[in-house]
């Protein structure tokens, strides 16, 4: 088996998504208490999850989340 993928009892799989969002009109407003607050929430969810974080970077005016992930979750449920 190929390094790097996850091997589960029916499969073998390598699955990474890279999510891109940004506020209304590009606003700056991922600063200070706001960037702590919306990393935490994030760190939280992707555990209760079941998902790794490969890297976050919050920006004021948006955010770049790149993950690995579960095949039997949709990208609209991460």
């Amino acid at each position: 088996m190929p390094r790097g993928f996850d091997r589960e009892r029916t499969n073998i799989h390598k699955l990474q998504y890279h999510f891109i969002w940004c506020p209304k009109y590009r606003k700056s407003v991922l600063e200070g208490e706001v960037r702590d607050c919306l990393e935490e929430l994030i760190e939280e969810k992707a555990n209760e999850l079941g998902l790794e974080i490969l890297k976050l970077a919050i920006r004021p005016d948006h955010v770049h989340l790149f993950i690995t992930g579960d095949p039997t979750l949709a990208p609209n449920k991460i």
